[in-house]
């Protein structure tokens, strides 16, 4: 699907809500790229500072819509339809594009005519931008086959990697996937990407196009603001939506590399198939929080097993324990989830094993943190894992007994 123009155009987009300190840089940013994009947009969500004067400011460089405030998706959604380049660029209002970004994302794109779409590394900083601030920051790296496993990649990690304001997307995958969801207040970027990475082959620029800047200014649309330090307690509460909603919409073959599946859809899954894509999607599942739809998935493998009298592999056991790794403890299981996932290992000590050891690196890593509260927390789950994996054990020794 990649464009094969040979003047391929680019607009850029930009939604913004009360970032006048910050947006001119942001836009300076974009206008003054080595080749700068042929259309910038920026769509003023109901703001009530002074972020029109600083827009207007810059006169025919900027295309600016005014609109009451509804959210960045919203926002988006408002002028996406009008957008007639070859390519889209959407960037942060509070962030900063490096000089070369557009002309680096377009010549991998002619290089590379079986990508679809790009994403970059970037650099994180926080106060000023400087190249001093660049350097006393953090830079991002990605694993070197990311762009081979991209969707897998992004299902799997906490927080999505990578970010739209490194990203060149042609405008024909927007019009493809759909509209932004306006449901979503916050991880609209998230649901997005996931509906393009579904679809369209991605391709990895391996150098930072951009710099994301920390601050503790305010986050969200009018109707739900946040500080800077709520802005994960809420990012969770949206993203449960979010891979609850996929979940539903992504077949099973799809939590599979993309090199398994190659004949997916002409061939049924084999049994070894079908029980690593129940595990890898309980394993997302697990990472964002799901954790009743991680259990449905361990019980449909424990299935598998029954069903064929086989035995789990390392490979899968090493899953298994990732999967019962709590990796926020601010999202912590339920005491029911440890009763029925010991009911599920009930019968296979390799996977009770597998459990546990789940559980004992959410331990160590909280004693290394000396996290008391999540230490005592877990120490007791584990009893409840165990009780509910050898109770059962005992009371039929004792019938027997009787």
């Amino acid at each position: 699907m990649n464009p094969t123009s040979p003047l391929p155009t680019v607009t850029a987009l930009m939604a913004t809500f009360n970032r006048a300190h910050l947006i001119r840089e942001s836009i300076e940013s974009l206008l003054g790229q080595t080749r700068p994009p042929d259309e910038l947009i920026i769509v003023n969500d109901g703001s009530t500072d002074n972020t029109a004067d600083v827009v207007r400011s810059y006169g025919s460089r900027v295309r600016y819509i005014e609109q009451v405030n509804g959210g960045k998706a919203a926002a988006l959604n408002r002028v996406l339809p009008q957008v007639e380049s070859t390519y889209i660029w959407i960037f942060d209002d509070d962030d900063v594009a490096l000089p070369d970004a557009l002309e680096t994302h377009l010549k991998f794109l002619s290089e590379h005519p079986r990508c679809d779409f790009t994403f970059s590394t970037n650099y994180v900083f926080s106060g000023d931008f400087s190249e001093d601030a660049l350097k006393r920051g953090k830079l991002k790296t990605f694993p070197a086959d990311s762009d081979q496993r991209y969707l897998l990649w992004i299902i799997e990690s906490q927080f999505l990697p990578t970010l739209m304001q490194g990203m060149l997307v042609p405008t024909d995958c927007y019009r493809a996937v759909g509209a932004f969801d306006e449901s979503l207040l916050r991880g609209q970027d998230c649901d997005m990407v996931l509906r393009i990475a579904r679809r369209f082959r991605a391709g990895l620029v391996d150098q930072p196009t951009f710099a994301e800047r920390v601050h503790d200014g305010v986050r969200g649309p009018a109707s739900e603001r946040h500080a800077e330090k709520d802005r994960y307690r809420v990012w969770r509460r949206y993203k449960r939506e979010i891979f609850g909603k996929l979940r539903s919409s992504l077949l099973l073959w799809e939590y599979l590399p993309k090199s398994a599946t190659s004949t997916a859809g002409i061939r049924p899954l084999s049994a070894i198939e079908t029980r690593d894509a129940l595990l890898q999607r309980g394993l997302v599942m697990s990472v964002h929080g799901l954790f009743p739809e991680m259990l449905d998935d361990l019980a449909a493998y424990v299935g598998q097993l029954d069903s064929s009298s086989s035995e789990s592999t390392n490979k899968e056991r090493q899953r298994i324990s990732t999967m019962t790794c709590v990796r926020d403890p601010d999202t912590m299981p339920s005491a029911g989830f440890y009763r029925r996932l010991g009911g599920l290992c009930r019968g296979r000590p390799e996977l009770f094993k597998a459990t546990l050891r789940g559980l004992y690196w959410s331990v160590t890593r909280e004693v290394r943190r000396r996290r008391v509260v999540p230490v005592t927390q877990l120490l007791g789950f584990a009893a409840i894992l165990g009780a509910a994996y050898l109770v059962p054990k005992a009371e039929r020794r004792r019938g027997r007994g009787a």
